[in-house]
């Protein structure tokens, strides 16, 4: 599939939107167009851009193929992760030239200031940030330092100042997220680590207890697989892990208490032959655990699998090409569709997905912004 036209080079002065007015990237590859238009049911996203210093709050309106910046909220050096809070009302974000974490905070329907009104000093810069599963204590992993930390979410203003524990992994820690609600918290890790730490939360404290690591595959051509990121089958069955180094999913089955069982397997996020250099980066799993998702840099795709309902075996229903360093992707709450930005184009394409067969149709695609690092679908606010 050819790509539609989005400008290769993109400046900070390209035309976007006040709030409240709507943008529409021309599939002719002209410039970019700005109309109005009275907006219909509509997806709501933030999507970080690390070199524009913001994160933004846009609205996708399906029906009329358009683009809406409801907001722009100031992220002083490079922002990167994101996480919603439970209840919707907090946007956390990782700011990784500082070495901080921002917060936000809605007032009703709209944002209370476009500064955060929070920010906490850490010792090196997250990576990967995720919410427990009651909401209770941020998590954070961090790549280059090799370890991951706990806030608390409770404190007075907000966040905890402090960290309430840390714990030292190995280098290239490069995600952290519970296992349902079990209370497991699993941590992979690239390079030579090469492993997924296991740890459980203590709930009313927000320590960790350490359950050692399980080392994951390595090939004597390509090298040690490289864990990355992962997605949990809703009924914390099944494990899926984007393989960075090998270009694979892993499967492993979990235990009813959540730890990692052996792997049984593992598929090829790449066409055969492909020969060129790749690297995996972000996996989505469908809500109703459908269809998986991984993003290949190198081959510039979108790899899509089936997932078996009973087994929770993979199988390949083929590739997308997409954007040019698809870091970042993300998943409508509803399953319609699918949003990929890339890193190297500074432009987002809007997939629809076919809900029997997991495939992905084009409908339109963005200038974003310089250097999207993360793509976040927001739920509204209770």
């Amino acid at each position: 599939m050819q790509h539609h036209g989005c400008p290769r080079r993109l400046r900070n002065r390209f035309p976007y939107a006040e709030a409240g007015r709507l943008i529409r990237v021309w599939r002719t590859g002209r410039d970019n167009h700005t109309e109005r238009g009275v907006a219909g049911p509509e997806i709501r996203i933030a999507v970080s851009l690390s070199g524009e210093d913001c994160v933004d709050i846009l609205d996708y309106v399906p029906e009329e193929g358009r683009l809406l910046r409801v907001t722009r909220l100031l992220a002083h050096s490079r922002p990167g992760p994101l996480v919603q809070s439970r209840d919707g009302s907090t946007l956390y974000g990782g700011l990784r030239g500082s070495c901080q974490l921002a917060t936000w905070k809605l007032a009703g329907d709209a944002w209370a200031t476009s500064d955060p009104v929070q920010t906490v000093q850490l010792d090196s810069d997250p990576c990967y940030l995720d919410l427990d599963s009651r909401g209770e204590w941020l998590l954070a992993a961090y790549y280059g330092a090799g370890y991951v930390s706990v806030h608390s979410t409770q404190a007075s203003n907000g966040l905890s100042t402090m960290p309430v524990w840390t714990a030292a992994t190995g280098p290239k820690a490069h995600c952290i997220r519970e296992i349902g609600t079990t209370g497991r918290l699993l941590v992979p890790h690239t390079g030579e680590e090469n492993a997924i730490h296991e740890f459980e939360l203590d709930r009313h404290t927000g320590a960790l207890r350490a359950y050692g690591k399980v080392a994951a595959e390595s090939d004597p051509w390509i090298g040690p697989a490289g864990p990355r990121h992962f997605e949990v089958h809703p009924d914390s069955s099944s494990l899926f892990v984007s393989n960075e180094h090998s270009s694979t999913v892993g499967h492993r089955r979990l235990t009813a208490d959540g730890r990692l069982g052996p792997c049984l397997g593992s598929v090829s996020t790449l066409p055969h032959p492909w020969g060129l250099a790749n690297t995996c980066a972000q996996i989505r799993l469908t809500n109703d655990a459908r269809f998986l998702y991984v993003s290949n840099r190198g081959h510039n795709s979108l790899a899509l699998f089936g997932v078996d309902r009973q087994s929770g075996d993979l199988r390949q229903l083929g590739w997308q090409s997409t954007e040019e360093i698809p870091r970042a992707f993300g998943i409508s709450s509803d399953d319609r569709f699918l949003f990929c930005a890339g890193l190297a184009t500074g432009c987002m394409t809007v997939y629809e997905i076919c809900s029997h067969t997991g495939r992905l149709d084009f409908r339109n695609r963005f200038a974003v912004g310089m250097e999207p690092m993360w793509i976040l679908p927001l739920r509204s606010a209770n």
